[in-house]
């Protein structure tokens, strides 16, 4: 999908949401992504922080299974009438401003890029080097949902969404550096009804996103001759599969 068809699609959401008059924080970051942490007590970086949030040590769950959650990334390539300006917008209350341990969670990640390639596709939506890259901060597998923990510890060092969105953009950079133009971060951080009004307006993103899915994993069970019709991450054998393709990956590269 082409830049300005998403920025239209995300145009008509918010103008929906100003008709709502719901609190609204759009923030340009200019700062270098390494700048923005100094003097933070809360720690970011690639793969430094593989904390379990255990259910005792938690004081904020974004998402989970009895809440309203979405996480979509979408990286795009780059052309050269898109804005390179890195932006966060929150929708809804900061943390401080929440008066329970459990919220309806959204997060958007757009993604402009100068070269494209399908294996940097499917890093840019791994999502696990956010979760090992901040302190106190865990993202949960399960399928089909977001499900996020942040430790107790880290909310009393005035831990925030506006923090986290940072830190999502940072690692991005640590990661990926010059291969990323922008990123544009969404977070919808209270309203069910909101995210699914998001959710709406974004669905031929989620179609385009679960159709690559698809024919990726289509693909994969025709090279392992596998015949289950069930999802891959709901699958008992998912695991040992996995392990399989990584081995079956090994051997490609030795063979390169």
């Amino acid at each position: 999908m082409k830049y300005n068809k998403i920025k239209e699609i995300l145009d008509n959401f918010f103008k929906e949401v100003q008709l709502k008059e719901e609190n609204v924080n759009i923030y340009i970051i200019e700062e270098s992504p390494l700048d923005i942490f100094e003097g933070k007590t809360i720690g970011v970086h690639i793969d430094k922080y593989k904390d379990i949030v255990l259910q005792s040590d938690t004081g904020l769950e974004l998402g989970g299974i009895n809440k309203t959650s979405f996480s979509l990334i979408y990286p795009i390539k780059s052309t050269k009438n898109i804005n390179n300006t890195n932006k966060l917008i929150i929708i809804g209350p900061e943390i401080n401003e929440l008066n329970s341990s459990q919220t309806d969670f959204g997060l958007f990640i757009l993604l402009t890029v100068k070269n494209l390639s399908d294996e940097l596709y499917e890093s840019f939506r791994n999502l696990s080097f956010i979760s090992n890259g901040i302190e106190g901060f865990a993202i949960r597998s399960i399928p089909r949902r977001f499900w996020c923990r942040i430790s107790q510890n880290s909310i009393n060092k005035n831990f925030s969404f506006q923090f986290l969105g940072n830190a999502i953009l940072s690692l991005y950079r640590q990661k990926f550096g010059k291969d990323i133009n922008s990123i544009e971060i969404l977070m919808i951080t209270k309203s069910s009804k909101l995210i699914n009004k998001f959710l709406e307006h974004t669905a031929e993103i989620s179609s385009e996103l679960n159709n690559r899915w698809k024919v990726k994993v289509d693909n994969w069970k025709k090279r392992i001759d596998c015949d289950y019709e069930w999802a891959c991450e709901i699958c008992p054998y998912f695991t040992s599969c996995k392990s399989l393709q990584e081995i079956l990956e090994e051997r490609k590269n030795l063979e390169i």
